[in-house]
C-alpha cells in the first residue's frame, strides 16, 4: 500500500479503508487497490481542473450537469 500511495497521505487513507473490508482475497485486494488509486488520481485531476475555472464557467458547468440528468 505504501508503494501504491507513493507518499500521498490522502491516498494512503483511501487504501487503508480497503483493509476494513471483511474477508477480501489477496488478488481482489490488489485489484481494488489499483482501482482506488485510479479513482483518487481522477478526483485530484477533477479538483485541479475545476479550480482553474472562473466562477462563470463553474456556473455554466453546473447548469449543463442539470441538463444531463434529465431523462427525455
Amino acid at each position: 500500500m505504501l508503494k501504491v500511495a507513493d507518499g500521498n497521505p490522502r491516498l494512503l487513507e483511501w487504501l487503508l479503508e480497503l483493509l476494513q473490508e471483511d474477508s477480501i482475497e489477496t488478488e481482489a485486494l490488489l485489484t481494488r487497490m489499483e482501482q482506488v488509486q485510479v479513482e483518487f488520481r481522477e478526483a485530484i485531476v477533477a479538483e485541479t481542473l475545476l479550480a482553474a475555472l472562473t466562477e462563470e464557467e463553474r456556473r455554466f458547468l453546473a447548469r449543463l450537469s442539470l441538463l444531463g440528468q434529465k431523462k427525455f
